[in-house]
């Protein structure tokens, strides 16, 4: 294979070209869960409700350290090869694919059909109207983030998807792992200091992605997207210092751009069985 049956971002290998053979309330601490669990009239009720918040928050990981500086920016033209960032400033508009929860355990096919597609939309006709990249809202892992699972269920998955994908970490990719520190694995993958072919890539030749933090701020010349990571807990819960960090990039976030926030617990949702997150919805109201 020679350089140019690559394709490359800015300075990174992004991906290998198909062969053409194969057309919250945010939770500061324990005491105010607990509180709020002792808040209720009926006593039973109020114990059942404290058991249940002490078992949620035992599931709460610890964050592994960034791997950039503070605030935690990455700014797309770091990313994206000049010809897209200029695509990007004529066209006057920014195009993305958005998706989560895509790990495919038990069977793939389902993933892969829809990677296809993917695939697919960024070969429209139109430039103005090509998808710049995918942004990942979490769960990119199932079950519990394993490293020997990101060939399957990310590199090889997203062998010919001929874009970035950035991510912020789902439940599942930092669930407890008795055997290594949680989200080691998304950090390796996605949050390396510089772009490199990961071990857990195999022969797939797409670079690490170089997100400063589990949680960041992606820049690009039309929108802001802010992603939090709601950590391991059902509902999602968010540390102090995530929230304040969040207060900080809204209120700096420039004004003259689209604003968005992506997490991975869904602040409102149709689902019976996980439903919408209240932990999520209050301090964004």
């Amino acid at each position: 294979m020679t350089p140019l049956d690559i394709g490359f971002g800015n300075g990174r290998v992004i991906y290998r070209p198909r062969p053409l053979v194969n057309k919250v309330t945010f939770l500061a601490d324990e005491e105010e869960v607990l509180q709020r669990a002792a808040d209720g009239t009926n006593t039973e009720t109020a114990e059942l409700a404290r058991k249940a918040a002490i078992r949620r928050l035992s599931r709460f990981q610890p964050l592994p350290k960034p791997t950039g500086e503070p605030p935690y920016h990455l700014q797309l033209h770091e990313v994206l090869a000049a010809d897209d960032m200029a695509r990007i400033s004529q066209a006057g508009k920014l195009v993305l694919h958005v998706a989560g929860d895509t790990g495919g355990l038990h069977n793939d096919a389902f993933q892969r059909r829809v990677a296809k597609f993917l695939e697919n939309d960024c070969d429209r006709p139109d430039p103005a109207n090509k998808p710049s990249f995918l942004f990942h809202l979490g769960d990119v892992i199932y079950v519990r983030g394993e490293a020997t699972s990101y060939y399957s269920q990310f590199y090889d998955a997203y062998e010919y998807y001929p874009a970035p994908i950035f991510a912020i970490p789902g439940n599942h990719d930092g669930e407890f792992n008795a055997q290594v520190p949680s989200l080691e694995a998304f950090v390796r993958n996605f949050c390396s200091r510089e772009p490199m072919q990961s071990p857990d890539a195999l022969d797939v030749e797409r670079d690490t992605m170089t997100q400063p933090n589990v949680y960041f701020s992606l820049h690009t010349p039309l929108a802001t997207i802010i992603g939090l990571y709601s950590n391991v807990p059902e509902g999602g819960i968010i540390e102090s210092e995530q929230v304040e960090w969040l207060i900080a990039e809204l209120q700096q976030a420039p004004a003259d751009r689209a604003l968005f926030v992506a997490v991975h617990h869904p602040v409102f949702s149709a689902d019976t069985h996980h439903g919408g997150s209240p932990t999520i919805n209050s301090p964004l109201n």
